[in-house]
């Protein structure tokens, strides 16, 4: 019975190292999947000698044990034909997986005929990528599905790697120097960047996402969805009203969420001048229109208010005539989010003023102003599950305020928020809600170390008192 506890003991522990490793990988290019191909090969041929080793091995240990052989009837030097055949047979396996991994290495170093090309240069810590027409992003890459891109990959500061597990990608990037590589994605999805050579105490947060997007979704192969500001019309009509109001203005009532850069394309139908303002706290103005022309009038929603903003002429006669209407900005509560650094070096990530956890009602609507106080460095923002929407990836300049939402957040949480390039240095706790307790998980890893801890002398135990014969010294 001891054996056979000894061996079930073995297999739990194989299988949970396997579960424990056990990684979500896609093959989402033709790199990655010519190397993974390779990769089942190579494991097959070493899963096949591990199952014969052990089997000979386990097979041995039984039928040799003390109880069945106490005085062994026969003694063997050597096996000739045994020691050709381990000699021979390792010799073919690596024969066969050198001539399975020569195409593979052809066909991964020789970059075919490109549709684009992208520099990408690491800089600590962050990837800048500058497209062919002179447009670059950060941190982040945007590609069409199935077309070759060429990678012109180095760096300004220190030696980086760039990294894309799941197309198969895995360059270095030196500085002053360039290495050239490709990619090609066979669907869209968004594949993870990752610097794969320390490059520094923020290595870990040197990250990005591919961006593979469909064929005819965008205007080109390659660069960041075009993001064209809200529009809207704004015609001041001299007709329309009624008995009290005959003057109009068209559309009476506009909606732009905080942080949006609006266009408004002001018109005057009417027979006079007109000038025109959206009142404070937005405070914006273009000076008098002449009859039948029109004027465009842009402008950043910056600040909040809790209540519509009146629009139209600057003479309060004339929007007593009816030619007036009102501006709703969307927002809900305004978060300051301070990222910075102190005078140490340390980085800080929270609310302005402080306040540790973050706390947000359930089902309130929020906006996030993302304020950088640093003088050098950039930074960008992202929550944690479930709430990961809660995104901006760009970066951040010193003195810059971004606005994002509004986001309503319905769900209780529990979580982190963190600056993604300087993670997790720089990170914060949030709480929505009456928050949520932690995810409830099999301890994979912790259960493996145990396992292996207790089966491995367990086993070597075993091997050593059934492989003695009764009178050898110990």
């Amino acid at each position: 019975m001891a054996r056979w506890g000894v061996l079930l003991l073995m297999v739990i522990s194989l299988g949970m190292s396997l579960a424990s490793s056990a990684q979500a990988y896609t093959a989402g290019g033709p790199i990655a999947t010519e190397i993974q191909n390779l990769f089942w090969a190579i494991t097959l041929f070493a899963v096949t000698v591990a199952v014969v080793v052990f089997g000979v091995l386990l097979g041995v240990l039984i039928r040799y044990r003390q109880s069945v052989s106490p005085r062994p009837t026969t003694w063997v030097e050597h096996d000739r034909r045994l020691e050709i055949l381990w000699s021979v047979v390792p010799s073919i396996i690596l024969v066969v997986i050198l001539v399975l991994s020569i195409p593979v290495l052809v066909y991964t170093d020789t970059i075919p005929r490109a549709d684009t090309r992208i520099q990408v240069i690491g800089q600590q810590f962050v990837w800048t990528f500058k497209y062919e027409d002179g447009t670059n992003s950060t941190p982040d890459l945007w590609i069409q599905e199935n077309i070759v891109v060429r990678l012109e990959v180095t760096s300004l500061d220190v030696v980086h790697s760039f990294a894309v597990p799941d197309l198969g990608i895995k360059i270095d990037a030196f500085p002053g120097h360039m290495n050239n590589w490709w990619m090609k994605a066979d669907k869209p999805g968004d594949y993870l960047i990752q610097c794969a050579e320390f490059c520094g105490v923020n290595h870990h947060g040197m990250r990005g996402v591919v961006h593979v997007f469909r064929a005819g979704s965008q205007p080109g192969i390659y660069g960041p969805p075009p993001q064209e500001p809200p529009t809207a019309n704004v015609e001041l009509l001299e007709s329309g009203g009624n008995a009290t109001e005959p003057w109009k203005i068209v559309p009476v009532n506009l909606t732009f969420a905080i942080g949006s850069k609006v266009s408004l394309h002001i018109m005057n139908s009417g027979s006079r001048s007109h000038d025109f303002r959206v009142d404070a706290p937005v405070n914006v103005s273009v000076p008098a229109i002449p009859p039948l022309q029109s004027v465009w009038l842009n402008f950043s929603l910056d600040v909040s208010s809790p209540t519509p903003i009146p629009y139209g002429p600057t003479n309060q006669s004339t929007r007593a005539l009816g030619m007036a209407g009102t501006l709703t900005i969307q927002s809900g509560r305004v978060i300051v989010i301070l990222l910075s650094t102190n005078p140490q070096g340390n980085f800080f990530i929270g609310p302005d003023p402080p306040q540790n956890p973050l706390g947000i009602a359930k089902g309130e609507s929020v906006v996030f102003a993302l304020k950088n106080a640093d003088q050098l460095l950039g930074h960008n923002f992202q929550m944690g599950a479930p709430y990961e929407s809660v995104k901006y990836a760009e970066i951040i300049s010193p003195g810059q305020t971004v606005f994002i939402g509004p986001f309503i957040f319905d769900e209780d949480a529990s979580n982190e928020y963190w600056c993604i390039i300087h993670r997790p240095t720089m990170f914060a706790n949030y709480v929505v809600g009456s928050g949520s307790a932690a995810p409830a998980g099999i301890p994979l890893f912790d259960m493996t170390a145990i396992m292996t801890a207790v089966s491995v002398p367990v086993v070597f135990a075993y091997v050593f008192h059934h492989a003695r014969r009764r009178g050898d010294s110990v």
